[in-house]
């Protein structure tokens, strides 16, 4: 199997029975999809086990463990390469399409976002501005590879890509953040550090319902930066 697309869930049945639809439609067919379940209470699990969709996680919600979650949906993961994407969002008929080719052994690949509301698009993906204004790169080609200081800034993971070996090797998630933030940049940070090159897959989009900007936990930041620190040695 080539992907393993993993959703995360906090009592949000009602977005998740609504993605099932996207992903049905999705134009690359090889692939499964896993609920990374954060202890919810509305059914998500139970409704997933109804859909024949996998579905991994924490048991009980203590707080926001977002690492926990996902890296027991990996333990269930057949796929050669994992994909996440959060469960505030859904992909485009041809995200996977994109992402296949894209995807190699050696990368990281990071699609794009489109903050959207009713069906309507809102913005777009932040990051893509933040290029532009350094005239980086342009945004004309399937893939690009992210060249910048700190190319981990670069990447989310909602619509990122990974081989699962890689992700193995680096030691998947990282568990000690609590609350909102830094998890998509400690793993790409690693990957980085590890040798692994950044890409985004600019025609890989995802549709993002929640396009509010979520306050970064202060603990996760300061962590986070002891952490590259650390790698950076």
């Amino acid at each position: 199997m080539k992907f393993s697309c993993i959703t995360s869930a906090y009592n949000q049945l009602e977005l998740i029975r609504a993605n099932k639809e996207h992903w049905d439609k999705q134009t690359f067919r090889d692939f499964e999809w896993i609920i990374a379940d954060d202890g919810s209470t509305d059914g998500v699990r139970e409704w997933a086990k109804e859909t024949k969709i996998k579905v991994a996680g924490n048991e009980v919600n203590r707080g926001y463990r977002l690492g926990q979650a996902l890296n027991r949906a990996v333990d269930i993961a057949g796929g050669d390469y994992l994909v996440w994407v959060m469960g505030d969002s859904y992909p485009k008929e041809d995200f996977l399409g994109q992402l296949n080719k894209a995807a190699a052994s050696g990368r990281v690949v990071s699609g794009i976002r489109l903050n959207v509301e009713d069906g309507i698009i809102l913005s777009t993906d932040w990051r893509i501005d933040k290029v532009k204004q350094g005239k980086f790169f342009g945004l004309d080609g399937d893939t690009v590879r992210v060249r910048f200081k700190r190319p981990w800034e670069l990447m989310t993971l909602n619509s990122m890509c990974m081989p699962k070996k890689m992700f193995a090797q680096i030691g998947g998630m990282y568990e000690g953040y609590r609350g909102y933030g830094r998890e998509d940049w400690d793993l790409a940070m690693r990957a980085h550090f590890d040798g692994a090159e950044l890409w985004w897959a600019v025609k890989a989009v995802i549709y993002h319902r929640n396009h509010s900007e979520k306050a970064e936990s202060p603990e996760n930041i300061k962590l986070f930066d002891k952490r590259v620190k650390e790698f950076q040695k």
